[in-house]
């Protein structure tokens, strides 16, 4: 192991495949920011190349986008209310410390969003060092960053590798991740949106929700995206199989609700199909309808 600041570098002796590394690069927050991910993730390979490795194959296993909002404080955005959230993530969990509201986050594991007190978490003993960097970072003087009028929330949308190996785009190396940057931000984005007022729950049509102009504002955080990414759900072979099966089932049903006879297996194929299609069919004349709930299922 060799660890400089907060980057490290993990190395094991097992020769590599193709699923189990031998190197792992992790690179902390203030490396983030000076010298920057690119130069730090060049230098290393430089040095393993110096030590005569090869580089077989990269992936990144785990990205945290940020953007923090100077001049915002927890207490004053409707973070802690879940009903102001329009969100598919399953679990919500608010912070608190000294009765007061410090963060929250929404879902678990691989595709999580934090929103907290970032001036909060710097003031916390063993922080000194990381603080000063921010404050440099910032523009804001220590004194400022001592005093009450310190205020600054940080978004964090934390992505593991079986969220990025979903999308439609390849995000699997370090320059394809750098390059999909304000496309990730916006996908995550719409996955979990603040709104201004709480949400009807029972109205599913929540698109035209007018967002919190803090959200409004955290969607620009990154240039405008080049492309709409999409997750795809990858099927393993055990979900065709009992997809397949379900259509199957549901066909063999549709031509008995037909009087089919069951010797009659040329005609009780033709009218399954004859059926799917026509429903299939009949659901495309409302297309945005029809595009909506398709994107619905892919992701």
């Amino acid at each position: 192991r060799l660890r400089r600041g907060d980057v490290q570098l993990l190395a094991h002796r097992r020769k590599w495949n193709n699923d189990r590394p031998n190197f792992r690069l992790e690179i902390g927050s203030m490396s983030c920011w000076s010298p920057g991910v690119e130069a730090i993730h060049a230098e290393v390979v430089r040095l393993l190349e110096l030590f005569g490795a090869q580089i077989c194959r990269e992936v990144v296993s785990e990205v945290h986008i940020t953007a923090d909002a100077i001049g915002e404080h927890v207490s004053e955005i409707p973070i802690d209310d879940p009903a102001h959230w329009i969100t598919r993530a399953r679990s919500f969990n608010p912070y608190y410390f000294d009765w007061q509201l410090t963060g929250i986050t929404l879902g678990s594991g691989d595709l999580m969003l934090r929103v907290y007190d970032k001036v909060k978490e710097l003031k916390r003993p063993g922080s000194d060092h990381k603080a000063r960097f921010f404050q440099q970072v910032w523009g804001m003087s220590r004194r400022k960053f001592e005093s009450k009028r310190a205020r600054v929330v940080r978004v964090e949308f934390q992505l593991r590798r079986p969220i990025l190996a979903e999308f439609d785009e390849d995000v699997q190396t370090m320059e394809q991740v750098m390059g999909a940057l304000p496309d990730l931000w916006s996908y995550c984005c719409k996955w979990a949106r603040l709104a201004s007022a709480a949400v009807d729950r029972k109205n599913k049509n929540q698109a035209h929700t007018t967002l919190h102009r803090f959200w409004r504002d955290i969607k620009e955080a990154f240039s405008v995206p080049l492309r709409v990414l999409a997750r795809v759900k990858r099927k393993t072979a055990g979900d065709l199989s009992r997809l397949k099966s379900m259509v199957a089932g549901l066909g063999m049903s549709i031509a008995a609700a037909l009087d089919r006879q069951p010797h009659q297996l040329e005609e009780i194929i033709a009218y399954a199909q004859g059926t799917m299609e026509a429903e299939i069919r009949r659901k495309w004349r409302d297309r945005k309808e029809f595009l909506r709930r398709m994107g619905e299922k892919r992701n």
